[in-house]
């Protein structure tokens, strides 16, 4: 960023030894109110998103160009890949089934005994293919959201609750840790993680609120198990040590990146969405709010596995 009112509104200027200058592209122009859950299709080379509040999600070329668009009745938040080829969007209070090559939607899960007010949130698979869903108050007034575990044969098992904005879904095996946030709060967590019952227990704090720029969205995990973090309103992407410090500070041209996903030849490019809020404001005079855009880093990303279930 070159505004440096942004800078300091955001708290950026705090972490300025931590700044590297690595190249940000625009992946997509299309302006998305709330952009979120990026996911990269490996089959196809090929990436995968929703805008939240427009109720869309978009396929892309890994050169940008659409291919595909998709209208939802409920608001989707992320792109699940499935071993069918097939795709899982959680949206509003239930899990869509999006056939790949028709493009027809179907419900495949309801997240019953969801408050009315909650939708979906950040969704990842874990290392055995069981899907994760961190729900919200839509409103975000309430602590009401939950964490699901959707297993194999579409069972839902809820994790944790009283969660404002539950966030930053990742799986670091080689420490059999799991990673999520609460950005109502601003904190990251890390739990520990039984691969073999696909469980989690022992929460304890891995960033504080104060630790970063803005406050902790969703997150991405790369092979030497360092996590990278969208900073919603600290306009930057954000690389923490498996011992919770800081690592690097990537600046973004905008307020709000959302998530963030690597993909691309050997998993060496991270994609960052972004939302459009305040994208009128100085801070966002550009209005580049709602992108999507592309980092060439130096690290491959850890493949997040399809779910296991093969949708028929």
């Amino acid at each position: 960023m070159k505004d440096g009112r942004f800078a300091e509104s955001s708290g950026i200027d705090r972490f300025a030894h931590l700044r590297q200058n690595y190249p940000v592209k625009i992946f997509s122009d299309i302006r998305c109110t709330l952009g979120e859950g990026p996911a990269w299709d490996e089959p196809s080379k090929s990436l995968l998103w929703v805008d939240i509040k427009g109720k869309k999600i978009f396929a892309a070329t890994a050169d940008g160009l659409i291919t595909n668009t998709w209208t939802t009745s409920a608001q989707p938040s992320a792109v699940i890949l499935a071993h069918s080829g097939n795709k899982l969007v959680p949206a509003g209070q239930e899990v869509l089934e999006l056939c790949s090559v028709s493009g027809e939607m179907k419900s495949y899960v309801q997240l019953i005994g969801e408050p009315s007010n909650n939708r979906c949130n950040d969704a990842k698979c874990d290392p055995k293919g069981n899907l994760w869903i961190g729900t919200m108050d839509d409103g975000e007034k309430g602590r009401t959201g939950r964490l699901w575990r959707i297993d194999s044969n579409g069972e839902g098992k809820v994790f944790l609750d009283g969660i404002g904005v539950a966030n930053t879904l990742a799986w670091d095996t080689a420490r059999s840790r799991f990673y999520c946030a609460d950005s109502m709060i601003g904190d990251l967590y890390m739990f520990d993680y039984d691969a073999e019952n696909s469980c989690i227990a022992s929460r304890k704090l891995f960033l504080s609120k104060d630790d970063a720029p803005g406050a902790p969205d969703g997150s991405a995990i790369d092979e030497e198990g360092y996590l990278w973090n969208a900073r919603w309103d600290g306009g930057c992407v954000i690389r923490i040590s498996p011992d919770g410090e800081l690592d690097r500070i990537i600046e973004m041209p905008v307020r709000h990146p959302t998530s963030c996903a690597f993909g691309g030849e050997n998993m060496k490019t991270l994609y960052v969405t972004s939302a459009a809020v305040d994208s009128s404001a100085v801070a966002d005079s550009a209005d580049l709010g709602g992108a999507v855009f592309s980092i060439d880093v130096d690290v491959a990303g850890s493949r997040i596995p399809p779910y296991k279930w093969r949708i028929s």
